[in-house]
């Protein structure tokens, strides 16, 4: 959520069905970590700011590759290399993202195990490792 104040947690009835209480006191106590690090917010504003610089650089790249092409090419060169460009360097900005994630990931799990405690965050991670049948073919 936005803030710790408007946060929810939610539990899949799949989870409920396949795990037992101590599991999920540990999933909840890794979700409950993230709200009191505030990890929306900061996932949020930092996805942001690489946003901004993505959109920064491939606008400047595509105006000094358009400048080299005939005035009536400019604005395709432009347009068609920005677009190159902001994908380009989405993809170069990624693993920030993706070690931020993993960053925080840890940081919950550590915080989980002093919220809910070690043995039940650990018991759920074991849990989540082994999973069962993820398809309910109940229901023909």
């Amino acid at each position: 959520g936005p803030s710790k104040r408007r946060s929810l947690v939610a539990v899949s009835s799949g989870m409920l069905e396949r795990m037992d209480r101590d599991a999920i006191s540990g999933v909840i106590a890794h979700e409950i970590a993230h709200i009191k690090s505030g990890d929306m917010v900061t996932t949020t504003l930092l996805q942001g700011v690489l946003n901004t610089f993505v959109i920064f650089f491939s606008r400047l790249v595509a105006k000094v590759v358009s400048n080299f092409v005939r005035e009536e090419f400019a604005l395709v060169v432009y347009f068609l290399t920005s677009i190159v460009f902001e994908i380009l360097f989405s993809i170069l900005s990624s693993p920030i993202i993706f070690w931020h994630s993993r960053r925080r990931e840890f940081k919950a799990d550590e915080l989980a195990a002093k919220l809910g405690g070690k043995e039940k965050m650990i018991y759920a991670l074991e849990s989540l490792r082994h999973p069962t049948s993820l398809v309910d073919d109940r229901q023909k």
